[in-house]
């Protein structure tokens, strides 16, 4: 599932995409959908959170920077609904820069 905030802002300040289901199968669901759902929401540097996203595939969680992006990465394993979760926020954003 993608999710982009949407609002008065200039740009989406927060996109989303999340999968659920066991981590191997859901990390492969999200680098389907990724550079299309970044290409979308015109995040700059796609090929930089695609390229570093690859990277993160045993890890638990991590994040980085890419330009005025806060990229984080969590993989849940031992939890009643188990997946992936990729959040880009614009660190720009001053006001309602968070998803509910």
């Amino acid at each position: 599932m993608v999710s982009i905030l949407l609002g008065d802002h200039p740009r989406p300040p927060v996109v989303s995409v999340n999968s659920t289901g066991p981590v191997d199968t859901a990390f492969a669901a999200i680098a389907e959908v990724l550079p299309k759902a970044l290409e979308i929401a015109h995040i700059s540097r796609p090929g930089d959170i695609v390229t570093w996203y690859g990277a993160q595939k045993d890890k638990p969680s991590a994040e980085m920077t890419a330009g005025d992006w806060l990229v984080s990465y969590a993989a849940e394993t031992d939890t009643e609904e188990p997946g992936v979760h990729l959040t880009v926020t614009d660190k720009l954003c001053k006001t309602a820069c968070q998803a509910e």
